[in-house]
């Protein structure tokens, strides 16, 4: 009769243990990784990735105008503020930085989340494999090292998941609420954690008592000695909660929870569609959403996804509960992608917009990937040819350093092998199905890893340093604006008399690159409104028709993107104005305070310097400006 002994050893695992061999190789794996996400050169700024707002509010900060504007999304502006103070005249070094610092701390969260042993979570298998796949998607690469809210989003909910049962980290939901609107959904998962984790039930109660009066705290403190006011409706970063959502969608609390609650199906399905983008991944993160519906360990998870689909796609987004000729039609486009299931996870998430832009749902792709893994598992431990499905297969007496005899038989007991994957097994925390182990380690992960990583590479190209600052979208008054960077003070004014306004996500990032606050820029008759919500500077709307009963020549000055009342429409500055375009004499240069002018022409007076040609403009520079 043969004896129960120990498997062969893996001589790392035995001289660390199970638990530290995990964090080596997860340090390692990641590590790897993020040199892989150091290693790129992303360049992406775009009025609708909202980047403007961060960088400006950050920008005013440093220069001491603690403006508090807009919604509640200010830690990413919070994490712009400190390389500012260092790189406030070389925009591509404080670019890469930040980059640097996001990237740091998402994956500092990631290896928490990984390695922190939690009861109420998956195993460190499903953990490893689905931060893998996330963190290889291209669109998430893209928007982690491309300075997004969203990503950082994704960072702080994953550091929130290793830390709720923790004393006295309440603080950390009130950082949540400030990186994006959605952070609020953490009120969601507070009450699961008190239903399902007993044993922390004490502290996560004192954690949740103390985030909702700090919320509250902030919100008092913001609407009193900020705003000046403390209604609910003078203050700014109320307007994007759940509640503002339902009366505004619905008139109706209830009526719109409901309906809210029709969408969380029909989105969850959208989504995964959308983010995956690849059928064979689509067709296991349906597996796993199935799963996580019978499962207390990927019901967070679904939470995550569900909640954000009833609070900001259900109740804000569309009247209609059920569009179903809109999902017929993505479906339809999902059809094309069936011969093209190569390309892996998100190589066209950035055409593919729908549903409120991308980024929005970059913050559960940690969710979706936890999804494509657990049904990935599932269907090998159901369809693999060595799975046993009697009762007392070796699954059920596996108890990771030995087996012990526990009823099974002679016959039972010879049916396992002395292998090294036996660790591995142990390693990995696949006791349901070790004999999986040997497939999935390798096989999986290294999958996973090689075709999102061929993906990013076609994916990424479009957005590279080098790449953009050829493209037409890098023109050459945005190159013009690196120089003005270089050389600008505080409230200087630039002059580009060739432009319009038109586009006013133009003028925005101009005026990132360059660092001015002001520009003298006309207004076209294609022009509309002149004001975007939200940002630092909020101020009314104005249209183009009200522009031209006032100063015919449309000719207007901007603080930051929202028209200048105080120096457009007061009637010395627009007399020097209209002399400047019609007569366009120079000397109204100095008078209008204007020290920067770009324009294709060649311009002489003195003072007036030539600094540099780039492509078709010239970048002048005025001396005796005020």
């Amino acid at each position: 009769m043969k004896t129960l002994t120990r498997f062969e050893d893996i001589s790392l695992i035995q001289k660390l243990g199970i638990e530290k061999a995990q964090i080596y190789f997860t340090g390692l794996l990641l590590l790897f990784l993020y040199a892989f996400y150091l290693l790129q050169d992303l360049f992406y700024v775009n009025g609708l990735n909202d980047f403007d707002e961060y960088f400006i509010r950050a920008e005013m900060w440093v220069n001491g105008e603690w403006n508090w504007g807009g919604g509640p999304d200010k830690l990413l502006s919070f994490i712009e503020y400190i390389p500012l103070h260092f790189s406030q005249h070389d925009f591509l070094s404080f670019y890469r930085t930040t980059n640097i610092v996001l990237a740091t701390l998402l994956f500092l969260a990631t290896f928490l989340f990984i390695t922190k042993k939690n009861d109420l979570f998956p195993s460190y298998i499903v953990k490893l494999c689905a931060s893998v796949l996330f963190l290889t998607m291209p669109f998430f690469i893209f928007r982690s090292l491309t300075i997004d809210a969203s990503a950082l989003l994704a960072s702080m909910l994953l550091f929130f998941m290793v830390s709720y049962r923790n004393k006295y980290m309440g603080w950390l939901g009130l950082l949540i609420y400030l990186t994006r609107p959605e952070g609020i959904i953490i009120i969601l998962f507070y009450f699961f954690f008190l239903i399902f984790d007993k044993k922390h039930r004490i502290n996560i109660f004192i954690n949740f008592v103390s985030f909702i009066v700090l919320l509250v705290a902030y919100k008092f403190i913001i609407a009193k000695y900020v705003l000046g006011t403390v209604t609910i409706t003078g203050m700014p970063d109320i307007d994007n909660s759940t509640v503002e959502y339902v009366s505004n969608s619905y008139g109706s609390l209830i009526i719109g929870a409901l309906k809210g609650v029709l969408y969380i199906p029909q989105y969850l399905f959208l989504f995964g569609m959308e983010i995956l983008q690849n059928n064979i991944l689509f067709f296991f993160y349906l597996v796993g959403i199935i799963v996580s519906l019978f499962n207390r360990k990927l019901f967070f998870f679904l939470l995550l996804v569900g909640g954000y689909a009833f609070m900001y796609m259900g109740l804000n987004r569309f009247q209609n509960p059920f569009e179903f000729h809109t999902a017929f039609d993505i479906f339809a486009d999902k059809m094309e992608w069936i011969n093209k299931s190569i390309e892996i996870a998100n190589g066209r998430n950035m055409e593919f917009n729908v549903y409120g832009h991308t980024r929005y749902r970059v913050f559960f792709y940690p969710a979706i990937a936890v999804f494509v893994i657990s049904g990935v598992l599932f269907v090998l431990k159901i369809f693999n040819p060595g799975f046993n499905k009697d009762k007392t297969t070796v699954s059920k007496t596996y108890k990771g350093k030995r087996l012990k005899k526990q009823a099974i038989n002679q016959k039972e007991i010879s049916t396992v092998k002395k292998s090294k994957w036996a660790k591995v097994t142990d390693f990995f925390s696949i006791k349901e199905y070790p004999e999986l182990a040997n497939t999935i380690v390798p096989g999986i992960t290294v999958l996973f890893i090689l075709l999102n990583l061929i993906a990013y590479t076609g994916f990424s190209k479009p957005f590279r340093y080098k790449n953009q600052m050829k493209d037409v979208y890098m023109n050459d008054y945005y190159k013009s604006g690196f120089e003005i960077r270089k050389r600008m003070k505080q409230g200087d004014i630039v002059f580009m008399p060739n432009l319009c306004n038109c586009n006013r996500a133009f003028i925005a990032e101009f005026l990132i690159f360059s660092g001015t606050r002001y520009t003298l820029i006309p207004v076209c008759e294609n022009c509309n409104e002149h004001l975007v919500y939200g940002h630092p500077e909020k101020k009314s709307i104005i249209t183009a028709e009200e522009i031209e009963k006032i100063i015919p020549s449309r000719n207007v000055f901007f603080d930051r993107y929202a028209v200048d009342y105080q120096k457009t429409f007061n009637d010395t500055t627009v007399r020097k104005i209209k002399q400047l375009y019609q007569k366009f004499d120079l000397n109204m240069l100095d008078s209008l305070n204007i020290h920067f002018v770009i324009t294709p022409q060649d311009l002489e007076k003195p003072g007036l310097t030539l600094v540099k040609e780039i492509g078709e403009v010239k970048l002048y520079e005025n001396q005796l400006s005020k």
